[in-house]
């Protein structure tokens, strides 16, 4: 994980199953990135820095998500100086969970 891609890009997830609904946002020349991903039978959001120079600080990610439930499609922003997720929770269909980083 987290090898270079010719020189210009660089794996962050090498999910075999899924990794899907990526979003990224910006502050002050670096990024942040999350994804959804299945992994151990259950889907979670995941997130890595990402420097400006293309580096990802966690090649692989952490879950960011702590819920029982599968949780997905994940939206980033980035706003007052910090970034902000929030996620779809499959619990009995309601959607929920919001997360400051």
């Amino acid at each position: 994980m987290g090898s270079a891609i010719s020189g210009l890009l660089q794996a962050i997830s090498l999910g075999f199953l899924a990794s899907i609904h990526p979003s990224v946002a910006a502050l002050s020349g670096d990024f942040l990135v999350v994804w959804n991903e299945l992994r151990n039978g259950s889907s979670a959001i995941y997130d890595t820095p990402v420097s400006s120079t293309g580096i990802a600080r966690q090649p692989g990610g952490v879950a960011i998500s702590r819920s029982l439930s599968n949780a997905w499609d994940p939206v980033l922003a980035a706003a007052a100086g910090r970034y902000w997720v929030a996620w779809e929770v499959n619990t009995q269909g309601a959607m929920k969970f919001t997360a400051l980083l």
